[in-house]
């Protein structure tokens, strides 16, 4: 397996097991220590979604399930820092978000984009956010989707050193 193989599955390996913590059914857990960032696990998923089906569909599902405490705001700030690549790879998954959502978050995408021809399976099950890689979501179900909610969750992760 050549170099870029190699690369292209490392990062495939470190988004399943990212969502896995966030609640996606997979047995690559090595980030069960870690605090997952959402809206930057989307844009991350989004440039790789091209290369594995399975993650691009139960991502999707997770996303789905998680809309109410997705900092649409937040989402936006990164979008716009993001590469150009990035933005365009973004907006098969904003419009496939958009047409599936039962709740009232949008993702910011353009009109022209396509969604993709999926439909979720609704196999993801939120639970009780009992997962630590969960606790920016526990943050935002308890405080609200604020940047209140975000700064609690640092300063949980960062230790007593800054209390």
């Amino acid at each position: 397996m050549d170099a870029a193989n190699r690369i292209e599955q490392a990062l495939l390996s470190l988004a399943s097991s990212l969502w896995t913590e966030l609640g996606v059914a997979g047995v690559d857990r090595h980030h069960q220590d870690c605090a997952v960032d959402p809206e930057a696990l989307l844009l991350f998923t989004a440039t790789l979604a091209g290369r594995d089906g399975r993650l691009r569909d139960e991502s999707l599902d997770c996303t789905l399930a998680i809309a109410p405490y997705l900092f649409v705001s937040r989402l936006k700030v990164l979008l716009k820092a993001a590469t150009p690549t990035v933005q365009a790879r973004f907006e098969p998954l904003a419009a496939s978000f958009n047409r599936l959502t039962k709740t009232y978050v949008r993702f910011p995408k353009k009109k022209s984009a396509s969604a993709w021809k999926i439909e979720p399976s609704h196999k993801f099950d939120r639970g009780a956010f009992d997962r630590p890689g969960q606790i920016m979501l526990r943050s935002r179900s308890i405080l609200g989707v604020t940047a209140r909610a975000d700064l609690a969750t640092a300063l949980v992760c960062a230790g007593s050193h800054y209390l």
